[in-house]
């Protein structure tokens, strides 16, 4: 038994020699897909910031293997001393526990993960703090390999000796390490300003490419503009080291208040140049509301659509050229049974069952398969991901 145990950690480490951790990160032994570091103490408030702020984010455990490689690491490792070692049978949290990414919703009674889109179903909470009617919003692992969410000591008594809100530990941040054959991504709209740190975090969850907004549609007779916050976060993006950046435009489609393609493209575009971004296409968001595009006149939406595809293919800055955002509803209420641009790549909007593939895609438009899928948008994962509002995206 003891010998298997040994034979798999060593061909794991042989598989993985050469780590992709980033500095200051230990790639995990049961998990080589995931790399872990431990911050200076902070309260639970400021745990998951104190991962955004070294790129991660708090630690999702998948398993027990999991699991017991962290016990190890708390109960060898100088986080705590020899002679804290020798009183682990009466050890308080503060002592030998860290953070983790595991969160409690005291008004649904329920627990979630930080890293929202992870579907681990392993947990082993202790119910000592439940039985203490003290619940607090994030657990920390303990000595004993049991999850707490109020400061007691972890002993056969379970008895409350701190404030939970005033207990500080060091937090447990992971940084995901690609191996997936497709790749996940976000993008996000008006209004959501995403910082460097911010863009570090997502990407050590995994989040490997983002499409920021740069055009806003207007409403209610106003001809739209450009959105500043979105081109700071294609700055951002890849000032935290994200290589794969595209830009959408929501264009504004109505035929009496809007400026023409040309121009919203050139101001859009413009404005991207001039602050320094740099992107690899620009994406065109067909859909509704009616209040942009005249549901009435499919011929000239598809004409408006041709000639803002034409606009951004102009500019040679943009490698990549054009893509169109849409599904098949929004499409066929703005141009019909349309085909006219079905040779641009496809970024296929579908929320329904929230999984980062294809499946459930119906050809429509002249469009056989999609490049992009946005899987999941920020109203269905509301705890927010690195703190960021964020629509889910994945591609192969």
């Amino acid at each position: 038994m003891y010998y298997f145990q040994t034979t798999v950690f060593v061909l794991i480490l042989l598989g993985y020699a050469k780590s992709q951790c980033p500095n200051g990160f230990t790639q995990m032994l049961t998990n080589p897909k995931k790399c872990y570091t431990v911050t200076s103490s902070v309260t639970h408030d400021n745990a998951q910031q104190a991962c955004i702020d070294v790129g991660a984010q708090l630690m999702t455990i998948e398993n027990a293997f999991e699991n017991n490689e962290f016990i190890m690491l708390l109960l060898n490792s100088d986080i705590i001393t020899q002679n804290q070692k020798e009183r682990v049978r009466i050890v308080t949290a503060s002592l030998q526990s860290v953070w983790i990414g595991y969160q409690y919703n005291i008004s649904t009674n329920k627990y979630s993960w930080a890293d929202l889109s992870n579907t681990s179903t392993y947990a082993k909470v202790d119910t000592c703090c439940a039985t203490r009617n003290s619940q607090g919003p994030l657990l920390y692992i303990g000595w004993n390999s049991y999850w707490y969410n109020c400061d007691v000591s972890c002993g056969t008594n379970c008895s409350l000796i701190g404030d939970y809100d005033a207990l500080k530990l060091g937090a447990l941040c992971e940084y995901r390490i690609s191996t997936s054959p497709g790749t996940k991504g976000g993008d996000t709209g008006s209004s959501n300003q995403i910082n460097v740190n911010q863009f570090k975090c997502l990407r050590a969850s995994g989040y490997e490419f983002f499409i920021g907004q740069i055009w806003q549609a207007g409403e209610q007779g106003i001809p739209g503009t450009y959105d500043q916050e979105g081109i700071n976060n294609i700055i951002n993006a890849r000032t935290a080291g994200l290589k794969d950046i595209d830009a959408y435009i929501f264009p504004c489609g109505a035929p009496t208040t809007c400026l023409s393609a040309a121009d919203q493209v050139k101001y859009a575009v413009g404005n991207l140049t001039k602050a320094g971004g740099v992107v690899d296409r620009i994406w065109v968001d067909v859909e509704t509301p009616g209040t942009v595009w005249d549901f009435q006149q499919p011929k000239r939406n598809q004409q408006f659509i041709s000639d803002l595809v034409s606009n951004i293919t102009s500019f040679k800055n943009i490698k990549n050229g054009a893509g169109i955002y849409t599904n098949a509803d929004h499409w066929s209420k703005i141009v019909g049974d349309w085909t006219g641009q079905s040779s641009l790549p496809l970024f296929w909007t579908n929320a329904s069952h929230r999984k980062p593939d294809f499946s459930g895609f119906t050809p429509f438009g002249g469009w056989k398969m999609p490049t992009i899928r946005q899987y999941e948008i920020d109203k269905q994962h509301p705890q927010k991901i690195c703190n960021v509002i964020y629509d889910l995206d994945w591609k192969q």
